[in-house]
């Protein structure tokens, strides 16, 4: 069982970092000049989950406000996974 979610686990690692490099690639093919030279108008952020406790960094507190949501739904969705595998585990 626990070779099984091991292997799961790398599997999904690899797919994970597949899908950010595919998705790197196509984005440098659509980038303007500007953009390449660091002229575009960039408005990101991140959340960096420490347990339960969200971090959340972000240039617009529109995109602040909705990585806190993903960042609780996110905790709701892992926290219903633990209690429904936990349970059948006993």
């Amino acid at each position: 069982m626990i070779v099984g979610l091991l292997t799961l686990g790398i599997f999904l690692l690899v797919i994970g970092a597949l899908l950010v490099l595919i998705s790197n690639i196509t984005n440098k093919s659509d980038e303007s000049k500007e953009e390449r030279q660091g002229k575009g108008n960039f408005e990101g952020g991140v959340v960096i989950l420490i347990g339960p406790l969200p971090i959340v960094l972000g240039k617009n507190p529109k995109i602040v406000k909705e990585l806190l949501l993903f960042a609780g739904v996110f905790f709701i969705l892992v926290l219903v996974v633990y209690l429904v595998f936990g349970w059948l585990s006993i």
